[in-house]
């Protein structure tokens, strides 16, 4: 289920860049990489955790104000975690329900939180079988619904970051190595047709 998460979202990123970032010879249609690299991976992760991706590929948007608010909020987090007083103020219950993002929200990671949460509401009040998923994973190794929430909320905050800086720093590689680029294509055409 995994590896097909990846594919489906491969194509949705082939058909954005062959739809709108094709130029022809006489018109040029520059990609911000950098974003587009961002909405595949939160699509590949929020399909993994979620079973289903956010659509930041087939918008070619900012879905839900997600990144937006991830960019915003993320030197506040890092305050917090530098500063633990600052952070018991903030979770305080007299700051927390006005600062903290929220599963009610309607965008940016309290939104995210809110779908966690129903997804992992829908999946165990149902008893649905369990998948080879994200979410089948934790259920297998006997974690709880609160739990489940949780984990799969923190999977896309955190694993959205750090993977998507990996996949710009592997394209950046290859783009400042041609050696190494030449020497990558000649591999993927060997193994293209060696299926």
């Amino acid at each position: 289920y995994l590896e097909e998460c990846i594919d489906n979202r491969l194509l949705d990123l082939f058909d954005l860049i062959k739809n709108k970032y094709t130029s022809s010879k006489n018109v040029l249609k520059p990609i911000d990489f950098g974003r587009v690299s961002q909405y595949f991976v939160i699509d590949v992760i929020t399909d993994m955790a979620f079973r289903k991706p956010f659509g930041f590929l087939k918008t070619d948007a900012d879905v839900y104000g997600y990144i937006t608010t991830q960019e915003m909020l993320l030197p506040v987090f890092e305050w917090l975690s530098a500063i633990p007083t600052l952070s018991k103020i903030a979770k305080s219950r007299w700051i927390a329900p006005y600062v903290m993002p929220k599963p009610t929200d309607k965008e940016g990671m309290g939104y995210m939180m809110g779908i966690a949460k129903k997804t992992v509401e829908e999946l165990f009040a149902a008893n649905k079988d369990i998948q080879n998923d994200m979410l089948g994973s934790f259920i297998k190794h006997g974690v709880d619904q609160k739990q489940a929430e949780l984990e799969a909320a923190l999977h896309v905050f955190v694993g959205t970051d750090t993977t998507v800086t990996s996949l710009r720093t592997v394209v950046m590689y290859f783009m400042t190595h041609p050696y190494e680029y030449v020497k990558l294509l000649a591999y993927l055409d060997r193994a293209t047709f060696t299926r």
